[in-house]
């Protein structure tokens, strides 16, 4: 990767602080190997400090329960409207999404239509009710 006159970009989002530890740590060990790699996408502090440019502050995503997510609704659909069309523009060459699977697995889905290759660095978990939800991952994310 270092040798290519293009730097070799992730797009990387997490959604809560347990993603942007998980998240900050993935940064540094893929730095290691290559330095030159740039990061950009949605995270917190931690993240941000191993290098991230973070389109907006990841707390804006970060909600919980049944009531706060509907309550933020509009502004969180806006935010990943916004960002989806950040990443493009960002020429990103994979994505990478850190929990928060209602958000990210939309994002990867977009990027994936777009030949942009796609990760779920932890994957969400597939309950009795939510069984439905593996279908959606295999249209969101590489198969290995």
């Amino acid at each position: 990767m270092g040798s290519l006159d293009k730097k070799f970009k992730i797009g990387i989002v997490a959604g809560e602080q347990s993603g942007d530890q998980l998240g900050a740590s993935l940064i540094q060990k893929i730095k290691e190997i290559e330095p030159s790699v740039e990061f950009v996408g949605v995270g917190g502090p931690q993240m941000t400090k191993e290098g991230l440019n973070s389109f907006f502050d990841m707390e804006k995503i970060s909600v919980m329960g049944i009531v706060e997510p509907l309550k933020n609704l509009k502004e969180i659909l806006s935010l990943r409207k916004g960002l989806k069309e950040y990443l493009i523009n960002q020429q990103i060459d994979l994505f990478i999404g850190i929990d928060s699977p209602d958000f990210n697995l939309s994002i990867s889905k977009y990027l994936k239509k777009r030949s942009i290759k796609s990760i779920q660095y932890v994957g969400p978990s597939i309950w009795a009710w939510r069984q439905g939800r593996i279908k959606t991952i295999e249209k969101s994310v590489m198969k290995f």
